[in-house]
C-alpha cells in the first residue's frame, strides 16, 4: 500500500485456506504461519517471503499458554514478538538468524555476516 495514497500497490495469493491455520504475523517482510491458536504446544510451519513471492516450509515450536491466542504481532525495534492469549498479553523474544529478506538497501536486511 502506497503510504501517501493508501493505494494498493502489490498483493498475493498465497492459496492458504486461513481457516486451516491459528494465526498469522509478519517479521522481516516474512509472513509466518501458525498451526493452532488453541492448542498449548504448537508450530510455525510456513514462512511466506513477501519480496520474494516464495513459499518455505519451516518447523519452529511455539507456545500458546493459555491456549487462545488471537492476535499475534512482531515489533521490529523491540525485537519482540506479542501475543494476545485469552486476555494476556505475552512477548516473545526473537533471535534473528541470517536472515536475508526485504528489498535490497533496506533496514531489514541482515548485516550480520559482514566484517567490520
Amino acid at each position: 500500500m502506497n503510504n501517501m495514497t493508501l493505494k494498493i500497490e502489490k498483493g498475493w495469493d498465497m492459496a492458504l485456506n486461513n481457516n486451516l491455520y491459528g494465526n498469522f504475523f509478519i517479521a522481516y517482510g516474512v509472513l509466518y504461519v501458525l498451526d493452532s491458536a488453541t492448542d498449548r504446544d504448537t508450530r510455525i510451519r510456513i514462512a511466506f517471503d513477501l519480496y520474494k513471492g516464495e513459499m518455505e516450509d519451516i518447523d519452529l515450536p511455539f507456545n500458546n499458554p493459555f491456549s487462545y491466542t488471537t492476535l499475534l504481532g512482531y515489533n521490529y525495534k523491540a525485537k519482540m514478538l506479542f501475543s494476545w492469549d485469552k486476555g494476556n498479553l505475552l512477548t516473545y523474544p526473537v533471535r534473528e538468524s541470517g536472515m536475508d529478506t526485504g528489498p535490497p538497501g533496506s533496514d531489514y536486511e541482515d548485516h550480520s555476516h559482514s566484517s567490520s
